[in-house]
């Protein structure tokens, strides 16, 4: 097939440049994160987490996937980029008027004048990031991938350094709001001006507004708007709940176990999925080829995520201790509850990633609003008798019956061996955890950093020992194709 062998080279050097700088830019992004653990009070993160969740579920409003529907048209991806542009840009000109108001009316009242200030800072930032969507999906439509994690990475290390700077300089919660989070100012002003460089917005050919392709982006964008607001829901309602019902203290220890929890989200699905939706489209009538692209990423995903997932539950006290210090303590036994979420949710991501790129976003709007309604009735009655861990078991709940339901409904579109898929890191997941508990003792009885180490260590080796007995020939073929593919071109 060397026709097609220039995108697949493409692809596979996008891949690699993604992981590798995404990366370097989250090693920086989690060290910012302890840092600014050990300097702010958990108000700080429960005040800014409070606001990016309300202005998340405001933000639902606009989202149309507008982006994904433009990516899907992959033969009229230049001729539609004007249309895109307006529309896009006068949705989130919608959701940032309602988000002010909001803060204006209600948040200020209900939660705080730092909640509602936070909340107008993101959303009017939130404007600007928004319209920058146009220019990033055609970057991406020519897997210019090594441009968007270039520009991610760039954003995101300028972000932690202006948030340690003003933590340090006794700027409390206003450094986690000029810095370190995506909503932030400096991420916003830093990505945007790189993606813009890379690509500008088509300012010029706003004439070329196109009806009929506007009336399919909304038909198609119909089905993820619907989705879309569900899953937010899933998303964003669990720290909504906490943060309403017991307040911002109790959130801020929350968020920090719901960020420990998606380490695996953020290890591989954030940095894959700006990748995988470019080749799901790519290969949508193609089964043959989709599969063996869903196949390869699913396993990469999951044989790291359940390792991962294993360390953080495990070695969480000394984890928690050594980098943060004892004050926050408390957040281990949320994290530990949220183990199931962790596991589940890189998964469901890229599973929901291949129904955009295949064109069923009715499933992923089907699946999603299932998750909600469990969300919606689990997450205030759990979270009312046992507080957080309360909160946490709901979304864990959510998360297993999602992905029960993603999976069977995948098996539409691509053919896997879910068992060879799954079982192996599940196996040797178990086997890690049964020979790290017969060592409890010995392993306690170490300081904190040895017991880490050697924890970790003996997880590690038990783990990759059992996952090469059970798949050793399939993780040395798929090694092989992947340096193939990357020399040859």
């Amino acid at each position: 097939m060397p026709e097609d062998r220039s995108p697949v080279q493409r692809i596979v050097r996008g891949a690699v440049q993604t992981l590798s700088s995404t990366y370097f830019a989250r090693l920086v992004n989690w060290t910012v994160n302890i840092l600014l653990m050990r300097k702010l009070v958990e108000e700080d993160f429960g005040y800014v987490t409070l606001a990016i969740s309300l202005l998340t579920i405001v933000v639902a409003l606009r989202r149309f996937g507008l982006h994904i529907a433009l990516l899907h048209q992959h033969d009229r991806v230049d001729q539609l980029l004007p249309t895109h542009f307006l529309l896009n840009t006068g949705l989130g000109v919608l959701s940032t008027s309602v988000a002010v108001g909001l803060a204006f009316l209600f948040v200020g009242q209900q939660y705080g004048e730092i909640v509602a200030t936070v909340l107008i800072i993101f959303a009017v930032l939130d404007l600007l990031r928004n319209a920058t969507l146009t220019s990033e999906t055609r970057l991406r439509h020519r897997l210019r991938f090594g441009h968007l994690a270039v520009s991610q990475a760039t954003a995101s290390i300028a972000a932690s350094f202006v948030a340690i700077a003003i933590a340090y300089a006794g700027g409390g919660v206003w450094a986690l709001t000029l810095g370190f989070f995506v909503n932030s100012v400096s991420y916003v002003v830093v990505y945007c001006t790189l993606i813009w460089t890379h690509q500008p917005p088509s300012i010029t050919r706003l004439r070329d507004f196109d009806f009929a392709g506007a009336r399919n982006f909304f038909r198609y964008g119909f089905w993820y708007w619907i989705g879309g607001a569900m899953q937010t829901l899933t998303l964003q309602y669990d720290r909504f709940i906490v943060g309403t019902l017991l307040g911002a203290g109790v959130l801020g220890f929350y968020a920090q176990a719901h960020m420990f929890a998606q380490i695996p989200t953020g290890a591989f699905t954030h940095a894959l999925l700006n990748i995988t939706g470019a080749v799901y489209a790519r290969y949508q009538n193609d089964r043959i080829r989709l599969s063996a692209a869903f196949r390869r990423t699913l396993r990469l995903i999951f044989r790291a995520t359940v390792l991962i997932t294993l360390v953080l539950a495990v070695e969480a006290p000394a984890l928690i201790t050594l980098l943060a210090k004892e004050r926050w303590l408390p957040l281990v036994p949320m994290l530990r509850w949220l183990v199931v979420y962790s596991l589940c949710r890189p998964i469901l991501d890229d599973v929901y990633n291949l129904f955009f790129g295949v064109g069923k976003p009715r499933t992923f709007a089907r699946l999603t609003a299932i998750q909600a309604g469990l969300i919606l009735v689990l997450a205030p009655i759990l979270t009312g008798y046992f507080g957080p861990r309360g909160t946490a078991l709901s979304i864990d709940l959510m998360a297993l019956v999602g992905i029960v339901l993603a999976l069977r409904a995948a098996t539409r579109h691509v053919d896997i061996p879910w068992g060879r898929a799954i079982a192996p890191p599940l196996l040797a997941g178990g086997a890690a955890l049964a020979v790290r508990l017969a060592f409890a003792d010995p392993i306690g009885d170490l300081s904190t950093l040895a017991s880490l180490i050697v924890g970790s260590a003996l997880l590690c080796l038990t783990y990759g020992i059992v996952l090469l007995i059970l798949e050793g020939r399939e993780l040395s073929d798929e090694l092989q194709r992947l340096w193939s593919a990357f020399t040859v071109g």
